[in-house]
């Protein structure tokens, strides 16, 4: 049987696809700074009361959420074709 040529992505996703604490941080990270830029938004508002600062908070917020989704987006990706590949090795019609 011939070896499976991983990416660097697909072997980084294959070592850490069993990693539940990873997912939990990941999970973690998201909800805090979700919560965080909620209370940022809420004390700017009645605090500042600048249109501009909070247009630019928003704009950030916005940025970050866009780069976490991307990421996500790729490593979906990265599992979609490692799966391919483990399961083309399964059936024995890797290339």
């Amino acid at each position: 049987m011939e070896e499976i040529a991983f990416t660097p992505q697909e072997e980084r996703a294959l070592r850490r696809s069993g990693d539940l604490a990873l997912a939990s941080r990941m999970k973690q990270a998201t909800v805090v700074v979700s919560v965080l830029f909620l209370v940022l938004f809420i004390l700017v508002a009645f605090v500042v009361r600048n249109d501009i600062v909070v247009t630019a908070l928003a704009v950030i917020y916005v940025l970050l959420t866009l780069a976490e989704k991307l990421a996500f987006i790729r490593m979906l990706a990265v599992y979609r074709g490692l799966v391919v590949k483990l399961g083309k090795a399964l059936n024995g019609k890797l290339d």
